[in-house]
């Protein structure tokens, strides 16, 4: 949702991002995110195999549909499915967001104290600067946010 459909005035309290996947050894799960003050929500969307036969299309706009369910939904809605997660933003050291390229796909990398979450954006033209500066801003002070060009970007 857009700020002006919000209201310039109304204090945005939940960033979301759309269309994240993440890969695992024979599929690619879709995740929409919501980034709060205290918690990163992701939200199971889809899954699709990663061979060609078995593959799905149009998985991005029903994930896009899910995420626009979701937007105005109260957190603790936010995990009816049990493949959802959520990471508390005190456990994030850091979040990094590396731009997409002619070879690599954008990638977001949640790192915490335990654990590291990967997860790549289809469109290889996402805005990841844009992102940064947008998660920057919600979390002025508690996580660092770096954003960078990918290797042998063209």
């Amino acid at each position: 949702m857009t700020d002006a459909a919000r209201g310039a005035d109304t204090p945005r309290e939940r960033v979301w991002v759309s269309r994240w996947y993440r890969i695992q050894p024979s599929t690619f799960e879709q995740y929409e995110l919501f980034f709060e003050p205290e918690t990163v929500y992701a939200v199971y969307a889809d899954e699709s195999f990663k061979s060609i036969l078995l593959r799905r299309n149009g998985r991005g706009k029903e994930a896009t549909e899910i995420g626009e369910a979701y937007v105005d939904v109260p957190s603790s809605e936010l995990l009816d499915n049990e493949r959802s997660f959520a990471i508390a933003t005190s456990s994030i050291e850091q979040i990094k967001l590396r731009a997409g390229s002619f070879v690599f796909k954008p990638r977001m990398r949640l790192v915490t104290d335990s654990r590291t979450y990967d997860f790549y954006h289809p469109s290889r033209t996402v805005e990841t600067e844009a992102l940064a500066a947008e998660l920057s801003e919600h979390y002025p002070n508690s996580i660092k946010i770096s954003e960078s060009a990918a290797p042998f970007s063209l």
